[in-house]
């Protein structure tokens, strides 16, 4: 399957609408992700968003925002089909580190996944 800390662009059954979403793996085994979104949150809920540009993620087509704290599932088939025309990435050693620094900061993961999320990212 899908890498840890990897980017995909597949389509995401978990959103409403449903629709093809860019994300990042969390944990390959239970297929959670981060999603992007393309624009800033509310400021209630931009603690754990981080802006993301496209120097920083060459696939985005444009500065996006990074969920880092909802963890949202992927089914198999939108993630073999990624993984069969490409759309996976590897993500840059700088965004590993900022998502790492900015799920610690905020510590809402939980449930072993943030101290998964700092050994494995």
């Amino acid at each position: 399957m899908v890498p840890v800390a990897s980017a995909v662009y597949a389509f995401c059954h978990s959103t409403d609408p449903k629709k093809w979403k860019f994300g990042v793996c969390v944990i390959p085994d239970e297929r959670l992700f981060f999603l992007f979104n393309t624009k800033p949150p509310p400021r209630i809920l931009a603690v754990g968003m981080m802006e993301v540009s496209k120097d920083q993620a060459p696939f985005l087509d444009y500065t996006s925002y990074l969920d880092t704290i909802s963890l949202m599932p992927y089914e198999v088939e939108p993630l073999r089909d990624a993984l069969a025309k490409n759309r996976v990435w590897g993500l840059h050693p700088d965004l590993r580190e900022a998502i790492k620094y900015k799920v610690r900061i905020h510590g809402r993961l939980g449930g072993g996944r943030e101290k998964f999320v700092l050994n494995n990212f």
